[in-house]
């Protein structure tokens, strides 16, 4: 049986309202939360950020001067001994990092360094794809394994307009993907095949390009609602208010009135679990 977490989700709008959707600090909830869940479930909240840890990762092989994002579990200089030493210090990492550095140490220093970034990224992102989606927790394999679907439906979809073949940026192979290259519809088909389906075209056939983050994001945040239906002190229910934590961390930083439209919403959300302990 899993283990409940009634009095940390209870607590979890007096947090909130400490601070405001403009300085939502993410990094500061997300390591309050690892504090109180067990060791098994603080990997799950790890797991959540591992496109962090991916996009730090790259920025160290490549040499690039991209941020660094504070929301991985890893730290720079964790990241970086790793390297040093990829044999020894990738033994404590997920599955999925540890596939991709003993792919990494079967090659050689230059061929190492002719890898495109975009292949390495590939293979970093469809490796974690992977490991959540055969992952036992019922949240995180349905959200990323829907994540992945919307992922490759809006690259066929941007392909479809540049005139381009999309298949490359594909994660993943599924039955959707033949269908994104097969068919002609403007749906591709997968209205009937997809109950999401209608609603993410929606938003995808959205001319503005800020309203249609808006209206992609607020989609997420339904699917993760669908997903966590009467999961209310759960490991899913707090995985969840973490997923929609990051949504309004980052249009806090875009976009402040959708920031606080967001951020109350999530306080509504919170108060409604609170009064069903």
């Amino acid at each position: 049986m899993s283990r409940q977490y009634h009095c940390l989700v209870s607590s979890l709008p007096e947090l909130v309202f400490e601070a405001d959707s403009k300085n939502f600090d993410l990094k500061n909830f997300k390591d309050l939360v690892l504090e109180e869940v067990s060791i098994n479930d603080a990997e799950l909240v790890h797991g959540l950020f591992y496109a962090a840890d991916n996009e730090n990762l790259l920025s160290l092989l490549y040499s690039d001067e991209k941020e660094w994002n504070p929301y991985g579990k890893y730290t720079r200089d964790e990241l970086e001994d790793i390297l040093r030493d990829a044999e020894s210090g990738s033994k404590n990492l997920p599955q999925y990092l540890r596939e991709f550095f003993e792919q990494l140490n079967r090659l050689e220093t230059e061929q190492r360094q002719r890898i495109e970034r975009s292949v390495a990224e590939k293979l970093l992102s469809e490796s974690m794809y992977s490991h959540h989606e055969s992952c036992s927790n019922k949240y995180i394999s349905s959200i990323f394994k829907i994540d992945r679907e919307i992922r490759n439906i809006r690259a066929a979809y941007a392909g479809r307009k540049a005139g381009i073949s999309p298949e490359k940026f594909f994660v993943g192979n599924d039955e959707i993907n033949d269908a994104l290259l097969k068919n002609n519809a403007s749906d591709f088909g997968l209205t009937r095949e997809k109950d999401y389906a209608a609603e993410l075209f929606r938003a995808l056939d959205t001319s503005d390009l800020q309203e249609r983050e808006r209206k992609l994001d607020l989609f997420t945040w339904s699917l993760i609602d669908e997903i966590n239906t009467f999961e209310y002190f759960s490991i899913d229910a707090i995985l969840g208010f973490l997923q929609k934590a990051a949504i309004i961390a980052r249009w806090s930083k875009l976009d402040k009135a959708t920031g606080n439209e967001m951020f109350k919403r999530m306080i509504k959300d919170l108060q409604g679990i609170d009064n069903k302990e």
